[in-house]
């Protein structure tokens, strides 16, 4: 394309985006928010009332105060503290506090320069990007944040030898290039649509090179990054403890200093009753409240004269059933198709989730994101189509394999699919790890057919379909190769046109339901519950990922 014509293509996608960006309907966290004003330079995500909005300027009536300390808890345990190589979701929840990423978000996907290590980003053709950085900006270990640390962290995504987890997606990357200390260049091997969309996440979260280097194996328990946060003190299985990192440059909207507060106590409570106890008594400021206890946590006078509540909904794929598509016997098209259609994922809503979520018709992209489309075809609750795949599938009296799972919930959930699938005829024996070890186990270790797990919301389509669906891909347990999916993502991450982007995205939907490589089940609702005269700020709480934005809290 020629450059004139190139320059013009952007231009409308940034006026398409401008649009799509006014629209954004009132959000629906409890707390009253305001829409941000910060337009967006690549596909924002389309307008929905399953999303939130953001600023980070405080309510007029309710201005931040400095000081003090706030304690949460979460039931994942992080997996690393190191962004490029863990593996679970729930990592998120901990490293986002301590790191920031060369390009940050709203939670509409619109980038958000105010929040970005980059401070403005450009295409002089398809096949190259160019971030102007943040000048002033050093780590918690005081070393600076430059150009050379920008290409130190996306060389070390690519580096096959770091098993980075979202090398996958960053693959369009040929190589990076030093302008001088606040340029740097991304040399792509093709036009990378999704690039501004994926930075906001893993891949763009930059390390300390020098603390990366200085502790090697042993960075993921030592993380040093540019945030908000840096660690004060880690005990693996039961807190972390953050306090203010004294030189962090980001402030808020108002020009305030960010963050207010001290200390953040983030407690790993595995358990979600214990979780729901302590936040009702007054151990824990914030935290999410467990399905069983949402209505009583609404409802009951005696909790909510103390406790409000912010909702996410489309927060995330609550619950789904992975397949690994090279280990027998879901090897056989048929039977990963009888095992789908024979799963009641209502059932499992009402027992399991209280009826909270929301019942899947798509795929991985929930309700909120610009991809979702709830007119694919997909397996569905029926026990008559699931016999006939097992007779198609040369197995007419069911047959027997493993399923991994991890927590207190799914171990119940998978409960009711032993349940389900001993309708048909097919046993279930339950394997029960914690997270991190139960993704190892399925998606690198082969250990057993069938993974009842969860999954982030990732609103930008390629984070998905290149980390999961691609050949080589981190989360395709099977590794079997597909060279008409290669291509489709490849597409989909490459093309500029959202529209174009959206209906290949279709297609990749279509063919992972159809197949039954990942059959999503039931949408998430984010439900966190926080007291009212304790915590300021909860209008901004929900990132783009529907995590916690601690940075803009503050203590009343």
């Amino acid at each position: 394309m020629k450059k004139g014509l190139w320059i013009s293509a952007i231009l409308v996608i940034v006026l398409a985006m401008v649009v799509m960006s006014c629209s954004q309907p009132v959000a629906t966290t409890q707390p009253t928010t305001s829409t941000s004003t910060t337009k967006p330079t690549t596909p924002a995500t389309t307008p929905s009332t399953s999303t939130t909005t953001t600023t980070t300027t405080a309510p007029a009536a309710n201005q931040p105060k400095y000081g003090g300390e706030l304690r949460f808890a979460y039931t994942l345990a992080p997996g690393s503290l190191d962004p490029a190589v863990g593996t679970s979701g729930g990592d998120a929840y901990y490293w986002q506090q301590i790191f920031d990423q060369l390009v940050a978000a709203n939670p509409d996907l619109s980038p958000a320069p105010d929040r970005s290590l980059a401070t403005s980003w450009e295409f002089p053709d398809p096949k190259t990007m160019v971030f102007h950085l943040r000048s002033g900006v050093t780590f918690q270990d005081g070393t600076t944040f430059d150009a050379n640390a920008v290409k130190f962290n996306i060389d070390r995504i690519l580096d096959p030898n770091v098993r980075a987890t979202p090398r996958a997606s960053f693959l369009a990357i040929d190589h990076t290039e030093v302008i001088d200390k606040t340029m740097v260049k991304f040399v792509l091997a093709r036009p990378w649509s999704a690039g501004i969309g994926l930075l906001p996440d893993r891949g763009g979260a930059m390390s300390s090179p020098t603390a990366v280097q200085k502790w090697g194996a042993q960075y993921g328990v030592n993380p040093c990054g540019t945030g908000p946060f840096q660690v004060f003190d880690y005990v693996p299985g039961s807190t972390l403890t953050l306090k203010k990192n004294p030189n962090y440059w980001g402030k808020d909207k108002a020009g305030n200093p960010l963050p207010y507060i001290d200390r953040l106590i983030e407690n790993i409570i595995l358990d979600p009753t214990v979780v729901d106890a302590a936040l009702q008594t007054g151990k824990l400021d914030v935290a999410g409240i467990n399905s069983p206890d949402i209505d009583r946590f609404s409802t009951d006078p005696n909790i909510t004269k103390d406790i409000s509540i912010a909702t996410f909904p489309g927060s995330s794929v609550s619950i789904l059933m992975y397949f690994n598509m090279a280990k027998a016997p879901m090897d056989n098209l048929n039977l990963r198709k009888a095992v789908a259609y024979a799963i009641d994922w209502e059932a499992i809503n009402q027992s399991i989730f209280y009826g909270k979520g929301i019942i899947a018709k798509s795929g991985m992209w929930p309700p909120g994101t610009w991809v979702f489309d709830d007119t694919v075809a997909r397996p569905t609750y029926d026990v008559a189509k699931a016999k006939d795949f097992l007779k198609q599938g040369g197995q007419p009296n069911g047959f027997t394999l493993d399923m991994i799972t991890w927590g207190a919930t799914f171990t119940q959930a998978a409960q009711v699919v032993q349940a389900q699938l001993a309708q048909i005829g097919v046993t279930v024996n339950v394997k029960i790890y914690d997270v991190t070890t139960a993704t190892n186990n399925f998606m690198t270790g082969g250990q057993a057919p069938l993974f009842l797990s969860s999954w982030s919301r990732y609103p930008e389509p390629d984070w998905i379909a290149s980390n999961n669906y691609t050949s080589t891909a981190t989360y395709n347990p099977g590794k079997l190769t597909d060279a008409a999916m290669d291509t489709l993502v490849a597409q989909g991450a490459s093309e500029y046109d959202q529209a174009q982007r959206k209906a290949i995205y279709g297609q990749i939907n279509a063919k992972i339901l159809d197949e039954c490589f990942v059959i999503p089940g039931i949408y998430g609702v984010a439900y966190w519950g926080y007291w009212k005269n304790k915590v300021g700020g909860m209008e901004n709480f929900f990132g783009w990922d529907a995590k916690a934005n601690i940075r803009f809290l503050w203590v009343k």
